[in-house]
């Protein structure tokens, strides 16, 4: 993927939200999630300052891009995370920013529906850090995208809509403060939630994933020493359009960093033709610092097989350890 892609992308965000169609349909999708999670009464001033919040800073979103290897690194990782680590916006490498991820995060929602985010756009202001989550209608639509489309009956509403939205497809809407904990991987929701679900839309839930642990691990990984973390300028060609767009030319890359290979031949001294690469002894330690704090590190001892096959992160193939 080249980084002008991202960074279009991140214009055509920008331009959303300066669409009264877009903001209409993004109010609405946070005070429906709002009013099934217990907030009736409030749910239209909550959708109303969050969507005028995002339009405000989303001016100064500052471009971010995940190659497809990560994506299995942050998934895994994420896993092993304490439910009682807490949110840092020191770890935040910009106050603003808007990150795609090459090969998207999978989460599953209350229904057991399988979504894709594509796109984390992430505001901080004071002690607060609010994330929404997006699916890529156009690049590979997720369940929800593909129902929406499959069960609308008014073709009025729905051509507005699909106008009105585009590629964004509303995933989740964050919202958390420094000091507050991630929580466990599997969501357990409250029975005035469930009850709320139950009786409004005829739906028993069970629990989701958590996406707040995908992205902060995303953000401790970005300081690793198993990360790459470059900028890449975009193309000659491309960097004038961008810059004519009023859009940045230049990008951050976050990639899994070539590691030393190690040898995957057999005890028996045959080859083995490998068709993958994976990672052994991967785990979090807390680290010290001189200041008397400690931050989490990532600990990867070493990948084995060879360096031309993709990273494949599977629970089975190697030892996990905290």
């Amino acid at each position: 993927m080249k980084p002008a892609q991202t960074i279009e992308m991140l214009g055509d965000f920008q331009a959303k939200m300066t669409q009264p169609n877009f903001k209409e349909v993004l109010r609405y999708q946070i005070s429906n999630i709002v009013e099934k999670q217990g907030w009736k009464n409030d749910k239209l001033k909550i959708a109303n300052e969050s969507v005028e919040y995002i339009a405000h800073y989303s001016k100064n979103l500052i471009p971010y891009l995940v190659k497809d290897e990560m994506t299995n690194l942050i998934i895994h990782a994420s896993k092993m995370l304490d439910k009682d680590d807490v949110i840092d916006l020191d770890l935040l490498p910009s106050k603003e920013g808007f990150v795609e991820f090459e090969k998207p995060l999978e989460i599953y929602d209350v229904r057991g529906h399988l979504l894709l985010i594509h796109y984390f756009v992430w505001m901080s202001y004071e002690n607060t850090l609010v994330i929404l989550a997006f699916n890529d209608q156009y690049k590979c639509p997720d369940m929800i995208a593909e129902q929406a489309k499959s069960l609308s009956s008014d073709k009025k509403y729905w051509d507005f809509y699909s106008t009105a939205v585009g590629r964004w497809g509303y995933v989740g809407l964050l919202k958390t403060d420094v000091g507050d904990t991630i929580g466990a991987e599997q969501i357990e929701y409250p029975e005035y939630v469930k009850q709320t679900y139950l009786e409004n839309h005829g739906v028993e839930i069970g629990t989701s994933t958590n996406a707040l642990r995908l992205f902060h691990t995303y953000l401790l990984l970005m300081s690793q020493s198993i990360v790459a973390v470059s900028k890449e300028r975009a193309e000659k060609k491309d960097a004038k359009r961008l810059e004519r767009a009023k859009l940045p030319s230049e990008i951050t890359v976050v990639q899994f960093r070539k590691t030393k290979y190690t040898g995957s031949g057999s005890s028996s001294g045959k080859e083995i033709d490998w068709s993958h690469r994976w990672l052994v002894g991967g785990h979090w330690r807390w680290q010290p610092y001189k200041d008397n704090t400690k931050k989490r590190i990532w600990i990867a001892p070493y990948v084995k097989g060879p360096e031309d096959k993709p990273l494949v992160m599977k629970d089975k193939v190697y030892v996990l350890a905290k």
